[in-house]
């Protein structure tokens, strides 16, 4: 972690938050805001690794919810067919990498079943 960058970034965090508190914000919401400013101060190489380790925290977190639900769907008796369902779209969508916000932000949403973020 570079010290000067994590020093400015809180610094762009906090700006960010005290502007749209006082409706002083260019930007309509605090999220859009940070996307843009943060971006810009901390440079698009430390911001792409910066979502690239934001897009496997997530894919991790999926996993560690999908072995739960495994685990859960193997106390069911075999002739549950709605379990392997749940299962099964989980385990497509984190094999993508992708996570249910993604897809649902994006217009593929699952129509439900999948793993609750």
């Amino acid at each position: 972690v570079d010290a000067e960058i994590l020093v400015l970034a809180k610094a762009v965090l906090k700006d960010c938050e005290r502007k749209q508190k006082t409706n002083n914000s260019k930007y309509p919401t605090l999220a859009d805001a940070i996307n843009e400013r943060l971006r810009d101060a901390v440079g698009e190489t430390h911001w792409t690794q910066a979502r690239k380790i934001q897009k496997q925290l997530v894919i991790n977190q999926q996993l560690k919810k999908l072995k739960a639900l495994k685990a859960k769907t193997a106390c069911y008796a075999r002739g549950n067919a709605s379990q392997p369902t749940e299962t099964a779209t989980a385990t497509r969508r984190i094999s993508r990498g992708v996570s249910r916000n993604d897809e649902e932000t994006e217009g593929g949403g699952t129509g439900g079943g999948g793993v609750q973020q």
